[in-house]
């Protein structure tokens, strides 16, 4: 069996496959259906989102809709991603937050502003409301799928990156595939089959120093003659 160092890219690859691997057995938390609809039905029901609708509606009464008076009306925007986050405690520490994926698109009103801080203080920002800018009767629920959300996808990440360092360190301390193999079995489909092929050829002696002799080039005849030369002039014994 030939020995197949544990190189640098070799790790790499090992590595991007355990994690892919990981995913797989993994899947990242989402919301469910029902969150979803709860979430599109409470950004609706936003008292802000009735006061911009009721003032589309007027507009429209007035004749201000046109085109020529759309721009002193607040715009309208389509979503299908709405980060949603709760205030700053009380030592300012930013909230909990998770970016839900809607099913389908929804169309609200208002400037989309980039908030540094969840703060209530901040500018309103469809895309990115705070829990407590939605109605009261909707307040709790919100704020329950963010908690739920927030905690699951955390336990998520920290088990992965659990993993991402066992193997890594792992890794590091095996310097052939073979040792890698000794340690952790199951790691095989992880190896690129190259390798693996690589590993399970026979090499005899006569082979393995053919190939040591082709890896640094080296020239037994101009080598010998130098020898030969030194044991006539009495330099080497």
């Amino acid at each position: 069996m030939a020995s197949v160092r544990m190189t640098q890219q070799l790790q790499s690859d090992i590595k991007r496959n355990a994690t892919e691997t990981f995913k797989m057995a993994n899947p990242e938390p989402k919301p469910s259906a029902e969150m979803i609809a709860d979430l599109k039905s409470a950004l609706r029901n936003m008292p802000i989102q009735i006061f911009m609708r009721n003032v589309h509606e007027r507009a429209a009464e007035k004749g201000f809709d046109k085109k020529q008076f759309l721009h002193s009306l607040p715009p309208k925007n389509t979503y299908h991603e709405i980060k949603v986050v709760m205030p700053c405690d009380e030592n300012g520490d930013d909230g909990k937050r998770f970016l839900f994926t809607l099913d389908t698109n929804i169309e609200l009103i208002g400037d989309n502003h980039y908030r540094t801080r969840d703060k209530e203080s901040d500018h309103y920002s469809p895309g990115n409301p705070i829990t407590t800018e939605f109605a009261l009767e909707d307040q709790t629920k919100i704020t329950q799928h963010v908690i739920t959300m927030y905690d699951a996808q955390r336990k998520f990440y920290d088990a992965r990156n659990d993993y991402d360092i066992s193997i890594r360190k792992l890794l590091q301390e095996c310097t052939t595939i073979k040792q890698l193999l000794d340690v952790w079995p199951a790691a095989e489909s992880l190896v690129p089959s190259d390798k693996l092929q690589a590993m399970r050829v026979k090499v005899t002696r006569a082979q393995k120093a053919q190939n040591i002799k082709a890896a640094v080039s080296f020239d037994p005849t101009a080598a010998n003659k130098t020898l030969l030369t030194a044991k006539l002039l009495g330099g080497a014994s």
